[in-house]
């Protein structure tokens, strides 16, 4: 789903980060990279934060939002998931364009709340479902069979960041994004499995999602020994396995992909491709790479399997 066509004359695109942590910080190092941005600064509800994230990249921190919107065209918002809707809002109210971390919000109306107010205000609301761009370097959105299965797996060792919303919202979201954008629609059946390991919130969660034509396993943990980032998509003719932390991917489809797509940037570095993509939006009116509805129907689904778990 793409966005309408932005037109800007922005020669360089100044941006703050809202949000001082792990992720602020990753964003701070691509923003660096592209010639056509510019890090104006950090704000964090948590000052020393933003101060110490803003003294190492050698631009400005802020004590209040408004201050920091004051100076910028556009923000990225890596704050906690929980606080993405009323950072995006405040955000687009006041004109500037978005990039939101994912989830887009925790709540589907918050979500569709923020697609109203950018395109009303034309401005350029993206998500950061980045793995895409790993799947784009490889050549799989470019297959016009739909897949007859799909299985993920996400582990991670357990770390307090994201831990204000389930896996389902944290880790699972990106390979219900990436399912959905295979499948080509949003499922008709969700069954799904969950538990609580150390949080108040599912720490494992087991979804099985039924698109009609073909199904989806998604296993996420927050809690594992390891990281594990694998995916398989099984086609009539054949299969296409990836693992995302070693960029190993095995092919027995007859589909012509990128073999040599290790050396293609977006899977080298698919946060800085979809920064590089936020920032060509906004200033060429490229398409926006995952909109604000894309990032709706992930959030909707990942919603409905956190429900259906008993």
């Amino acid at each position: 789903i793409w966005g309408k066509k932005l037109t800007s004359t922005l020669s360089i695109v100044k941006i703050g980060i809202i949000g001082a942590g792990v992720f602020g910080n990753y964003h701070a190092q691509k923003i660096a990279l592209n010639e056509h941005a510019k890090l104006v600064g950090f704000y964090d509800a948590n000052s020393q934060k933003s101060s110490k994230l803003a003294k190492a990249h050698n631009c400005q921190f802020f004590l209040e939002l408004q201050t920091l919107l004051d100076r910028v065209d556009a923000v990225i918002i890596a704050s906690p998931a929980s606080a993405h809707y009323n950072d995006g809002l405040r955000a687009l109210k006041a004109g500037k364009h978005c990039l939101i971390e994912k989830p887009l919000a925790t709540c589907a109306n918050e979500a569709e709340n923020l697609i109203q107010i950018a395109e009303a205000k034309n401005l350029v609301l993206q998500v950061g479902h980045q793995e895409r761009f790993v799947l784009k370097a490889i050549g799989i959105d470019k297959i016009k069979v739909r897949p007859l299965s799909i299985k993920t797996q996400r582990f991670s060792p357990f770390s307090p960041r994201g831990t204000d919303i389930s896996v389902t919202l944290d880790l699972m979201i990106h390979d219900i994004d990436l399912a959905i954008w295979l499948m080509g629609s949003s499922p008709d059946l969700i069954k799904s499995y969950s538990h609580s390991l150390v949080t108040d919130q599912s720490d494992m969660s087991l979804a099985f999602l039924d698109f009609g034509v073909g199904k989806a396993r998604l296993d996420a943990n927050r809690d594992a020994v390891q990281s594990k980032r694998k995916l398989s998509i099984e086609y009539p003719q054949g299969r296409i396995q990836l693992d995302f932390l070693t960029k190993i991917c095995e092919n027995t489809t007859p589909f012509g992909i990128n073999e040599g797509f290790i050396t293609d940037m977006r899977a080298q570095d698919p946060l800085r491709a979809a920064d590089d993509a936020y920032i060509s939006a906004i200033r060429n009116g490229t398409p926006i790479c995952v909109t604000g509805q894309d990032g709706l129907i992930a959030l909707q689904t990942a919603l409905k399997i956190d429900h259906s778990a008993p």
